[in-house]
């Protein structure tokens, strides 16, 4: 008796018929053995149907669930393209502006409550304990948090104010971004690559260039004119908040070096 024949005893009716049908997937051996052990069961041929219509139905069910995790592949891949030419700095097909506010207020409300909850041990210290220090720093640390979600609820209502609070957001973000970045990469010549790789490796780096093109892409799209135009603003009026916001981040910026230092 071959382990096949062993092994095979256990098996269910639409186990062995599925061995059979798919023969060519399997060893002949094996193929042999299932036939004979069902053919030892004497089923008769209303039963063979059953097994067969069970089979049928199992598969059927596989080829809806893969299906169904395509679609959904495809929906999460169609939503990221949309996001990402909606924030692309060079429109060739400029999209709907009403639908470009709705589209940046639920990517940055979803960024907003990552970040939340990420930080939000640091968030219930502060809170909850005695020891907890306030400073300047400490103000600077929780102005996102309390600047994004006023930036984007009166954004969302068409309000200049929202306009403003979110471009000095985005352009002190990215300027913060941007400095960490520059930062890590000269921190990274210290003449000793195991070092290099281990503290500041590449995709740090990386990571940080994208996460500034990102929040740059999205403060030039938000600077175009329809959507100066939806909001009543002049150019003028947009660069005058972000030639502020830059200016101040440089300092904050600059007194943190020299902090450290």
């Amino acid at each position: 008796m071959s382990n096949f024949n062993k092994q095979y005893k256990q098996y269910s009716d639409a186990d062995l018929l599925k061995i059979i049908e798919n023969a060519t997937n399997y060893q002949p051996l094996a193929v042999i053995a299932a036939k004979k052990i069902l053919d030892g069961r004497n089923l008769n041929k209303a039963e063979i149907e059953i097994v067969k219509s069970s089979i049928i139905k199992e598969r059927e069910e596989k080829e809806t669930r893969k299906q169904k995790i395509q679609e959904f592949k495809n929906r999460v891949k169609s939503t990221g393209t949309s996001v990402l030419d909606a924030l692309n700095p060079i429109q060739t097909d400029q999209q709907e502006s009403e639908t470009l506010i709705k589209m940046i207020c639920g990517v940055f409300g979803m960024i907003f409550l990552f970040h939340l909850a990420s930080h939000f041990g640091t968030i219930r210290y502060m809170f909850s304990e005695i020891e907890a220090k306030w400073n300047l720093d400490t103000a600077f640390y929780f102005l996102p948090f309390i600047m994004l979600p006023i930036a984007l609820f009166l954004f969302y209502k068409r309000k200049k104010i929202g306009l403003a609070l979110l471009i000095i957001f985005l352009t002190y973000t990215a300027v913060h971004i941007f400095g960490i970045y520059l930062l890590t990469l000269n921190r990274r010549a210290s003449g000793i690559p195991a070092i290099n790789n281990t503290l500041y490796p590449k995709t740090q780096i990386a990571t940080q260039l994208l996460t500034f093109v990102f929040y740059a892409g999205a403060l030039y799209r938000i600077c175009q004119a329809d959507i100066r135009k939806m909001f009543n603003v002049s150019l003028k009026q947009i660069l005058l908040p972000i030639v502020i916001t830059v200016v101040l981040s440089v300092m904050i910026a600059y007194r943190i070096l020299l902090f450290e230092l």
